[in-house]
């Protein structure tokens, strides 16, 4: 199942800090420091010890910042 959000397939809602850094072009130590300062919002899966990073705030973080989308291709 696939989901489309701002002309974007999301194959998932949620992901691991590094695949979120992987997928937006930065380090995992600036996407904490994105997430601590609530620019990023997280989910806390039930049953889960580490949260995961919100895949759509993640998109709309990469485009209210002007990050550009060439480099993520059909995010997720």
């Amino acid at each position: 199942m696939s989901i489309t959000y701002k002309n974007y397939t999301l194959s998932k809602l949620s992901l691991s800090i590094s695949e979120a850094s992987k997928l937006a072009g930065f380090n995992e130590k600036y996407l904490k420091r994105l997430i601590h300062t609530g620019q990023i919002d997280i989910i806390a899966p039930p049953n889960f010890r580490r949260f995961k990073v919100s895949a759509i705030s993640l998109i709309d973080f990469i485009i209210a910042n002007s990050i550009n989308l060439n480099n993520v291709k059909g995010i997720i």
